[in-house]
């Protein structure tokens, strides 16, 4: 229980017993104000409910993206692994494998070509 929501008992009660205080004295405005207690109270013990909630899910949303992020780390080690070992077996395909990567990347990021056409004159 969060300390708004055992403030928020602590108001409901006092509310009460002010609400009762005020019925027993015949005094609407007392009763009035204890009802208005009352209603402070229990907003607050529902704001601390809400509260430990939220942050029992931010945590469990925390533990989740690190079991997620651990989970791809070790993919992406495997994926090394498998690559590097591609590359000590089969240097020559490698290798083709990377030029042509690094030419359709050249391309790719070089723009569009400037090449200026001439008009034939009619």
């Amino acid at each position: 229980m969060s300390n708004e929501q055992i403030i928020g008992v602590a108001e409901n009660a006092a509310g009460r017993v002010q609400d009762a205080v005020g019925a027993l004295a015949a005094d609407p405005s007392t009763q009035v104000k204890g009802k208005l207690k009352q209603a402070a109270g229990s907003a607050k013990v529902a704001y601390g409910h809400i509260k430990d909630v939220a942050s029992e899910a931010v945590d469990h949303t925390k533990e989740n993206m690190h079991v997620a992020v651990d989970r791809t780390r070790e993919k992406v080690r495997e994926g090394y692994g498998e690559v590097e070992t591609f590359v000590q077996n089969k240097p020559g395909p490698a290798l083709a494998i990377a030029a042509s990567i690094g030419l359709a990347l050249g391309l790719i990021l070089r723009g569009p070509s400037k090449i200026v056409r001439r008009r034939e004159k009619a």
